[in-house]
């Protein structure tokens, strides 16, 4: 466990952020626009929601989650287990666009700590997000309790699944999305990468029967190549080839 001291301190930190914190929009809290258009377009609400989970993993997850958390303003809490030794790249970081001092790293000894740690910030409305890597699979009641957590506190969740990205493979969840995102072959420089962007799941979209049908399967029911410029922007065409034709059936 943490232990009183550093309970204590998670909560004092909390409060003086709550205190310190420019309240932001209700506007700007609701959805999180990935910037890509041709992803945010077939989300509901054409972005992230706020007020609930979203879970991301692959090789590139943290890549992804990064640039994510760097389209919000205000601070981020990182919750990581002490074992894992998560060191975030600094200047990494402001490649990306994510300013590190927005940034609170939370480790914890056992998976109770960080979950324990997590939950508190999601309550906390003096975060614009929370990220979770709980370091082994979260069970779904976890899920739930965080993800009325994020209800609470009205902000953006996020758990770093160590699954292999494949929706089969990972357990139930009360996460709003699911994605995968994998470095793809195709790269055109040292300065440029290139991402499978798969989206696993999408609680609330209208999905096809054909969608519906993939993600039952274990399949995606969204795929884009993101391409990662030399300044960090990302740019997406929906199918994972390129000039692939659209092959999501998410309606906005």
């Amino acid at each position: 466990m943490f232990g009183n001291p550093a309970e204590s301190s998670l909560h004092r930190t909390l409060a003086l952020m709550t205190a310190q914190a420019v309240t932001r929009s209700s506007v700007e809290r609701s959805v999180l626009s990935t910037g890509m258009a041709s992803v945010d377009r077939k989300l509901p609400n054409a972005g992230l929601a706020a007020e609930g989970l979203h879970e991301i993993t692959g090789a590139a997850s943290v890549g992804f989650l990064i640039r994510l958390l760097a389209r919000l303003s205000g601070p981020v809490l990182w919750c990581v287990p002490c074992a894992e030794g998560r060191r975030l790249y600094g200047p990494g970081l402001v490649r990306a666009g994510l300013d590190p001092a927005r940034l609170t790293i939370a480790a914890g000894r056992t998976p109770k700590d960080i979950l324990w740690a997590a939950e508190e910030g999601l309550k906390s409305r003096a975060l614009a997000a929370v990220v979770l890597e709980p370091g082994a699979g979260l069970s779904l009641t976890a899920s739930r309790r965080l993800h009325l957590a994020a209800e609470t506190g009205g902000g953006f969740g996020f758990v770093l699944s160590p699954a292999g990205g494949k929706a089969a493979a990972m357990p139930p969840s009360a996460a709003r999305t699911r994605w995968s995102v994998d470095p793809q072959p195709g790269s055109t420089g040292q300065k440029e990468a290139i991402w499978a962007l798969r989206l696993l799941r999408c609680r609330g979209a209208v999905l096809s029967s054909a969608s519906t049908a993939a993600a039952g399967g274990g399949g995606s029911i969204g795929e884009w190549r993101v391409t990662v410029g030399e300044k960090e922007f990302l740019k997406a065409s929906e199918g994972l080839a390129e000039n692939a034709p659209d092959r999501l059936s998410v309606a906005a």
